[in-house]
């Protein structure tokens, strides 16, 4: 029996809503997929955003960019790791990580903090090596990897992972790398993006270096600016004063002092016999009559740095008093006025001993070329004053202010 006209029509009437329903799922699917993407494109725009905001932010430091690179890539990849690397001059160590095993973050910064070559049997050093980003679709059966590959797989729990290089020009100066804890590596686009980090990442440690060398650059001029300063003074004071020496030593002290990394300065002026006091400035608190009391003295090398400086006629340059050979009497003396690092220059005229500028302070640790440097042009400015007569009669009068000085202290021994 043949369907009726109106059998034929209802079921036509079905099918059309069929259609409307499948068209309806199709569009809803795309338009799913439509605001997927939109809304991943939009994750990445804020994401980049964010870290340019914080390079901005941040521009001497890329610790803080780092930090948010591995923070985004763990939310945008639905990844397992991240870790970032620095590579500076020939070696690699790590500079932010996520993720992972419970644990296994702290663990892998404290197993790779140290920095160490490059290997081509771990995915940063790799990816360093080659200056090319790294795909692992699956580390349980990719047999190109060694040891310390297969190590990092049991300590961070992964299966994919993949790196891509920070390239300044040339140049490698990090690593960015992400894992996932399932096989299947990672699409184009997400590779894509996590080059667009690399990139900002490159931005950060060439900003850190550009600005570290502009204050580099703009501490060594005003350093010499202040030099510069420093010596024209010394210069006008030795003009206004050609009979009295005094004056000149006070500005040498006050300059070196303040130049020449030390907390405080000394002139020292040889007659012939003993060393004299001449000047003093920026003694600690309490330490000034403690430092007179040193003077005079009769210059032997165990006695103080400025007797070595005179008796060697070199520059003495003391890193840490402790450790260096003196008199338990003068060592005991160092440690009274609280000195632990000190430099002395001496002062020679035609051949001989006249005197010692020296600068102090009460941290260990070296002088620097260029603060003992400055210190021997301090000195040879002192020399200048040696030919005058006030020269004899500065020697005379320090003689009897040390003399003075001494008595007083000696009697109460």
């Amino acid at each position: 029996k043949p369907f009726t006209a109106a059998q034929i029509e209802l079921v036509k009437t079905f099918a059309d809503q069929a259609v409307i329903a499948i068209e309806n799922v199709r569009l809803f699917k795309e338009l799913e997929a439509r605001n997927r993407d939109l809304s991943d494109a939009l994750d990445r725009q804020t994401a980049t955003a964010e870290i340019l905001r914080v390079i901005s932010q941040a521009l001497a430091d890329v610790q803080p960019a780092f930090e948010a690179i591995a923070d985004s890539v763990m939310r945008l990849f639905g990844a397992w790791s991240a870790s970032v690397f620095r590579y500076e001059g020939e070696l690699i160590r790590i500079a932010a990580a996520r993720g992972g095993l419970p644990g296994s973050s702290e663990a892998f910064m404290e197993q790779r903090q140290a920095p160490r070559r490059p290997t081509e049997d771990d995915l940063a050093g790799r990816t360093v090596l080659t200056r090319a980003g790294q795909h692992i679709v699956d580390a349980d059966t990719d047999p190109s990897w060694g040891t310390r590959f297969i190590e990092d797989t049991k300590l961070r729990g992964f299966r994919s992972a993949v790196s891509v290089p920070m390239l300044r020009g040339p140049d490698v100066v990090g690593v960015i790398a992400v894992t996932r804890d399932r096989a299947g590596g990672f699409a184009p686009a997400e590779i894509s993006l996590l080059q667009t980090f690399a990139d900002q990442a490159v931005i950060a440690v060439e900003n850190a270096r550009l600005l570290s060398e502009l204050q580099a650059k703009n501490a060594d001029l005003t350093e010499a600016l202040e030099q510069q300063t420093a010596t024209a003074e010394i210069l006008r004071v030795i003009s206004r004063s050609p009979t009295d020496v005094q004056p000149i030593f006070d500005a040498v002290v006050r300059s070196a002092s303040r130049l020449c990394g030390g907390e405080y300065a000394i002139v020292t002026r040889y007659d012939g016999e003993l060393l004299h006091l001449a000047a003093l400035h920026n003694p600690r608190p309490g330490t000034a009559d403690e430092t007179a009391r040193f003077f005079p003295q009769a210059p032997r090398r165990e006695t103080s740095f400025p007797a070595r400086a005179l008796v060697d006629g070199v520059v003495v340059h003391v890193a840490d008093v402790e450790a260096e050979e003196l008199e338990p009497s003068a060592h005991e003396r160092y440690r009274r006025i609280r000195l632990r690092a000190v430099v002395a220059v001496p002062l020679v005229h035609e051949g001989r001993p006249i005197g010692v500028v020296s600068v102090s302070r009460g941290t260990p640790g070296p002088f620097s070329h260029r603060q003992i440097d400055l210190l021997r042009t301090f000195a040879d400015q002192s020399r200048t004053c040696a030919c005058s007569r006030s020269w004899r009669r500065a020697t005379a009068s320090c003689g009897s202010r040390s003399t003075s000085r001494r008595r007083p202290a000696n009697s109460s021994r």
